[in-house]
């Protein structure tokens, strides 16, 4: 396997942010949406960009002594590479956790 970017003169150049939103309902229930875009300088014409719309529903709730998060979200990919995705979807569970400061 060869390295990942830079030292066989290959360079990479991507761009990528995530934009997200989180609308809180009652009962720990949320509407969100968090996907992960990004913008490959080097590629192919129609290949550079990876972008998806997405959203979902999380449900904040106690087991034990501790809250956890379940979050289910669904991404379609308005653009994509041609090796790339055209849907997604994304399960997380998260403990809550307080700040340490």
């Amino acid at each position: 396997m060869g390295p990942l970017a830079g030292s066989d003169g290959d360079g990479t150049s991507i761009t990528g942010g995530q934009y997200f939103y989180t609308i809180n309902l009652k009962n720990g229930w949320q509407i969100n949406g968090s996907p992960v875009y990004s913008y490959n300088h080097n590629a192919s014409s129609g290949n550079a960009w990876t972008f998806p719309i997405g959203a979902g529903v999380a449900k904040t709730t106690m087991i034990g002594s501790r809250p956890w998060k379940f979050n289910l979200q669904y991404w379609h990919y308005l653009v994509s590479p041609d090796f790339g995705p055209g849907n997604q979807i994304r399960i997380g569970i998260s403990p809550v956790v307080e700040f340490p400061w």
